[in-house]
């Protein structure tokens, strides 16, 4: 629990040091664009485990910010599509670099032996929960605000 407190705190503080308006179900929501491409609303719904009318408000303010793009699917024009905006590109890779930098800082600091038991560690992680759930390691995880 201790070290998944580490890992959150070091997701929040990424966030708050790129944009401070910008919440972590925001930001989920523009991972899931990021990873996935030109989405539709209830697939970004389906990816955070979410009803659609809480991806939808989620989308609004992200469309509002600049960061969301609408535009009609190009293979059935009645269906819109959400892509991520350059400057939601940009975020992402923003927030995404501090935090890798703020988790690489604290692993840096454990002798080589632990690190490479912990690297090990994790690959096992990861591949236990895409086996369990299909959720890739890496993902956005179930829960939006």
């Amino acid at each position: 629990m201790v070290a998944s407190g580490v890992v959150i705190a070091a997701a929040v503080r990424s966030v708050a040091s790129v944009r401070r308006d910008l919440t972590m179900s925001q930001l989920r929501v523009l991972v899931v664009l990021d990873q996935s491409g030109p989405t539709h609303l209830s697939d970004v719904a389906g990816r955070l485990g979410v009803n659609p009318s809480t991806a939808s408000r989620a989308c609004d303010r992200l469309v509002g910010a600049g960061l969301v793009d609408r535009r009609p699917d190009p293979g059935d024009r009645r269906r819109i599509s959400l892509y991520l905006s350059p400057a939601g590109r940009r975020l992402v890779r923003r927030v995404l670099a501090v935090r890798e930098r703020l988790l690489a800082d604290i692993v840096s600091r454990m002798d080589t032996d632990d690190r490479e038991r912990l690297m090990t560690a994790l690959r096992s992680f990861n591949d236990a929960a895409r086996d369990d759930d299909g959720v890739a390691p890496g993902g956005v995880g179930v829960w939006l605000d």
